[in-house]
């Protein structure tokens, strides 16, 4: 069980969000996706739904509702959940705990938006359910890929990476699946994460 524990308010999207204890505070990586979610959801193509795995906060989740959207925000910590819960309480959307894309049944017109927890980790190496925020590599990169792929046509990708995930890791796999990857964002060289942002869909 997890009691949500607030700690301050910031500003996003002109709305305000609460940074909880235990949950990933929102990074250069969060700002970098925004940017792409914002520009992807003013285009005439915007998505019916919008899933936001890895939550966290629901800072992503609250962006996306604003555009009119039904949200899901998804994250496999109940501190998250009920974090994310708290900050959309007043948006079009629904807060599930769960792993990953396990809990969604194939759907179409639908936006996946993943921070992934991108940072590297030896084979082999157990992560506690907080360091899942933040440590995983390319793998959560490439399962999402592949349990998207299954779902047929209808739906993108919104993903971050770092190039040490390994990058190249995911650019392999993407071309494996037959999917369409694009890079659509890159943190500038003097940040100290080597974040990637970019979209995933059927080829």
């Amino acid at each position: 069980m997890c009691t949500v524990e607030p700690l301050y308010e910031i500003e996003a999207c002109n709305t305000r969000v609460t940074i909880c204890r235990h949950v990933y505070e929102p990074s250069t990586d969060t700002w970098l996706a925004m940017q792409v979610l914002e520009k992807l959801l003013a285009t005439a193509e915007k998505p019916r739904i919008v899933l936001d795995v890895g939550t966290g906060t629901g800072i992503l989740a609250a962006c996306a509702s604003l555009a009119n959207t039904y949200v899901v925000a998804i994250d496999v910590s109940p501190c998250a959940a009920k974090c994310a819960r708290m900050n959309l309480a007043n948006t079009l959307s629904d807060v599930v705990q769960c792993d990953n894309l396990t809990c969604i049944r194939p759907l179409h017109e639908v936006l996946v938006v993943y921070n992934t927890p991108y940072l590297p980790v030896e084979d082999g190496e157990e992560l506690g359910l907080e360091a899942l925020a933040w440590s995983g590599g390319a793998r959560e990169a490439i399962r999402t890929m592949r349990m998207m792929r299954s779902w047929g046509k209808g739906w993108r990708a919104l993903l971050v990476a770092a190039e040490t995930s390994p990058f190249a890791d995911i650019l392999s796999e993407a071309e494996r699946l037959g999917l369409k990857l694009k890079v659509e964002a890159r943190a500038p060289e003097d940040m100290f994460n080597d974040v990637i942002v970019f979209t995933v869909e059927p080829g």
